[in-house]
């Protein structure tokens, strides 16, 4: 078997940190902290940092379906905005090929 480098361990510290790896991986993320005390620091202090408190909780089905209510009728006010202007723009050039051309 090959060795277990630095980059392997590092590579599993953030599963180690969420407690989501197995035991054997925890196993070995600890032997080998005890061999390298410079990433077994970092590890520590990267355990110790505290993660925001205001993280986005999931929609439960009801929120999710007002959010979706809502972002409908804000596209459908956006879509009638831009039909409006896009009549205005046509009535105007209509009007003004009139007037230039005096038919």
């Amino acid at each position: 078997m090959k060795r277990i480098t630095r980059n392997i361990i590092m590579d599993l510290i953030p599963l180690y940190l969420a407690g989501e790896a197995s035991d054997d991986t925890r196993m070995l993320v600890e032997e080998y902290l005890e061999t390298d005390k410079e990433l077994a620091e970092m590890t520590k202090q990267t355990a110790t940092f505290d993660l925001p408190k205001d993280i986005p909780v999931p929609l439960e089905k009801d929120g999710a379906l007002k959010l979706y209510i809502e972002a409908k009728r804000q596209m459908t006010i956006r879509m009638g905005i831009i039909a409006a202007s896009i009549l205005f723009v046509l009535m105007f050039m209509g009007a003004l090929i009139v007037l230039l051309t005096g038919v």
